[in-house]
Order: C-alpha cells, then sequence, then structure tokens
C-alpha cells in the first residue's frame, strides 16, 4: 500500500531532477554572463529565482522526509552514525543539501544587491556553482550502497 510518505518520497525525486536542471542553467547563465562579459538582464534574475524557489520547494519535501525518517530511525542519531547508509540521510545528506539551499539563496540576494553587472554574475556563478557541486555530492545515486533509483518508484 502506498502511503503519504512514499507519494511525498516520490515528488522529492521528481522535483530533484528540477532543481538539476535549474541549477545548472542559473549556473551556466552566471558564467556566461561574467567570462562573456555581457549585460545583466532580467532573464538572469528569473532563473536565479527558478534555482531557488526549487530549492526551497525541494527543501521543503525534504524537511517532511527528514522528520519522518528521524521518528522511525532506530535508537536515535548515534545509532545512525555507525552506518554508512543511515548516516547519509540523517546527516550528510541533509547537512549538504541545506548549505547548498544557503548557497543558493546568497547568491540570488547578494547577485541582486550588487552594481556592477560583472559583479553580479561572478557572484551568482560562485554561489550557484558551489551550490550545484553540493548538490550533485549529497544526491544518493543508485551506485552507492545505500542509493536511490534515479526515477521515482511508489511502494
Amino acid at each position: 500500500m502506498t502511503t503519504v510518505f512514499d507519494l511525498v518520497l516520490a515528488l522529492h525525486n521528481v522535483v530533484r531532477w528540477i532543481v538539476l536542471i535549474a541549477a545548472v542553467l542559473a549556473s551556466l547563465a552566471m558564467l556566461q554572463g561574467w567570462l562573456g562579459k555581457r549585460p545583466w538582464a532580467a532573464r538572469d534574475r528569473q532563473l536565479g529565482l527558478l534555482f531557488v524557489i526549487t530549492m526551497d520547494i525541494q527543501t521543503l519535501l525534504g524537511l517532511i522526509l527528514y522528520v519522518r525518517y528521524l521518528t522511525l530511525l532506530p535508537g536515535g542519531l548515534a545509532i545512525a552514525m555507525g552506518n554508512p547508509g543511515l548516516r547519509f540521510f540523517a546527516m550528510e545528506h541533509a547537512v549538504t543539501m541545506v548549505l547548498a539551499l544557503v548557497l543558493v539563496h546568497l547568491g540570488q540576494v547578494l547577485s541582486r544587491r550588487r552594481q556592477l553587472d560583472q559583479a553580479k554574475f561572478r557572484i551568482g556563478a560562485i554561489c550557484f556553482g558551489l551550490a550545484t557541486l553540493l548538490i550533485l555530492a549529497g544526491i544518493p545515486w543508485p551506485w552507492l550502497s545505500y542509493g536511490r533509483s534515479l526515477l521515482p518508484t511508489l511502494g
């Protein structure tokens, strides 16, 4: 029987791909603007905002899963530290994604506050690029012993 938890997990899996697409688009736009010395455009702000919004949605879904995960974790966090799979979801994944979320928000806010276009692009490229790397590092890829499927599954 499919539970609400299964549905949220499946949705979290789908939104992952939307976040990655937004991350790549925003990061590339910032990098191209910085290196190409082009003027800042509304499109650049919109791509950053898309990245922020998708990360916020993904984080909300992740928090729902995390709270549920902690309630089901036998022995609490102390036991999880000794098991690579449990530790990944209890600590590594959560911390990595929160750091990525902070970088995405910083990139959006700091780039908006800069006066010069190149400064906007530079801070956006650095923050969004680092956030994208953290996201990629924090995904439970299927080839990991504790990995998840690339596509959502129910049940």
